[in-house]
């Protein structure tokens, strides 16, 4: 009745032993049973065996079960082995939220988007109009390195494409650094506000790409200007299955998803400022 079994050995011989005595071909190759040896795992193997279906969906229930006093003789590699195990799961977990109230927000403000994200451009469109339009981008980030680079900035940005930080959005207007795209990933309202102005003919020719989770005051305040709106790698979105539109906003902050647009758009050298 198990869907699947994992067997943890440490002496792989004793699995070899018991191949030649029963056969498992046909749960091996349809990896019911899976045989891993402890010894030879790296920390990849626990992350793929963890993240992965079905035991990621099952990993509340987790428990590493011995099936003879044999190996209460190797508690110390077993208790080693639980804790790698559930350090894992946990990992995986998290990866995908810690907070509840803040995936309901999520959730939320994806379906009050989604008619403007239906209604503009894709982020597939996007690639497809703007490829190979420049060799070098640079990715402006707010930290606090930004200030002493604006001027080197300003003296290259006809070179490149600019590709900024929500947050470092309003910087580059009051230094007249025009960017060519804006990012925006978090949902918070504060961080919205960072969208509030109007700086007139600077924002023509600039496409704002926002995360499908964003405050909906953010694409309020975006509302006669060019944006798009893409998806987070979240359950959510994947169900809802809008293809065209993309899981463009990936990574763990706003460079790292203007580092993979940048990637996408062909440019040969991406530069990183404002750390």
């Amino acid at each position: 009745n198990h869907q699947h079994i994992v067997v943890f050995e440490k002496d792989i011989e004793i699995i070899w032993i018991m191949f030649h005595i029963l056969d498992f071909s046909s749960e091996l190759q349809s990896a019911r049973l899976m045989v891993l040896e402890n010894d030879k795992l790296q920390a990849q193997d626990y992350t793929e065996l963890c993240s992965s279906k079905p035991f990621f969906q099952f990993s509340r229930i987790y428990f590493l079960e011995l099936m003879s006093h044999y190996y209460e003789r190797f508690h110390e590699d077993i208790l080693g082995l639980n804790k790698k195990l559930a350090e894992n799961f946990k990992n995986s977990i998290v990866s995908h939220g810690n907070d509840p109230l803040d995936a309901l927000q999520g959730i939320e403000q994806f379906v009050y988007n989604l008619p403007q994200m239906i209604t503009h451009p894709s982020y597939k469109e996007l690639l497809s109009k703007r490829k190979n339009l420049s060799d070098t981008a640079i990715i402006v980030s707010t930290g606090p390195s930004l200030t002493k680079q604006l001027p080197l900035l300003k003296k290259y940005a006809s070179k490149a494409t600019i590709f900024c930080a929500d947050s470092s959005y309003p910087i580059l207007a009051k230094h007249d650094i025009k960017p060519d795209y804006v990012c925006m990933l978090e949902r918070t309202e504060i961080t919205a506000e960072f969208f509030n102005h109007d700086f007139g003919e600077f924002d023509k020719d600039i496409v704002f790409v926002c995360a499908g989770v964003v405050h909906p005051k953010a694409i309020e305040y975006l509302k006669n200007k060019t944006f798009i709106i893409t998806q987070k790698v979240l359950a959510f979105p994947y169900y809802i299955n809008l293809k065209n539109f993309c899981y463009a906003a990936v990574g763990f902050s706003v460079a790292h998803t203007l580092s993979y647009l940048a990637t996408h758009l062909n440019h040969k050298n991406i530069i990183f400022i404002g750390q």
